[in-house]
């Protein structure tokens, strides 16, 4: 699905020290990329948290003026660009941060009422489970609450452990 050509080029363009303690990450890493298409240019961010015991959380949207970011789609028609270029950025962050367990919570959109089961959750994990390196990682789902985990396989005793750590994770993100 996703070749080494569709990556985008992406800039990490900062880490920092969570300072609010609105929430409980210990970092954040934010990375940028561009889609060009014949008409237009849509950037796009990528944010990383990093949490106690080896977490990550990752959320990334189209730069659009709206409250609603993470709910609209694009309509540019090129997830195999925007698949390759997040998954290398996963990739990037865990030589970065030498943390490799990753959380995502996968937002319902405008037109669907509630997050459970929605068309978003169902193409991540989806694609994370064709292209996670089966021999290393598990890739779990919750369609309960379209949430996504990719747990490395030497962490597997800790399963249910982390599995709670991040629903507490997304309680105190939604």
């Amino acid at each position: 699905m996703f070749e080494a050509r569709s990556i985008q080029e992406y800039k990490y363009r900062q880490s920092n020290k969570n300072l609010n303690r609105k929430e409980t990450y210990l970092k954040e890493h934010i990375y940028v990329f561009f889609l060009r298409s014949e008409y237009n240019r849509s950037k796009y961010v990528v944010t990383i948290k990093e949490y106690a015991n080896g977490l990550l959380t990752i959320d990334f949207y189209r730069k659009v003026s709206t409250s609603n970011k993470f709910r609209i789609l694009s309509n540019e028609f090129k997830f195999g660009y925007l698949g390759a270029t997040i998954l290398d950025i996963m990739r990037d962050i865990q030589e970065r941060s030498k943390v490799n367990t990753f959380g995502i919570l996968a937002s319902n959109l405008l037109s669907e009422d509630k997050n459970e089961n929605n068309k978003r959750f169902r193409v991540y994990v989806e694609v994370l489970r064709r292209k996670v390196d089966g021999d290393k990682y598990q890739v779990l789902g919750s369609d309960t609450f379209s949430t996504i985990f990719v747990i490395p396989l030497e962490r597997k005793k800790e399963e249910k452990e982390i599995i709670i750590s991040y629903g507490n994770i997304f309680k105190e993100t939604s």
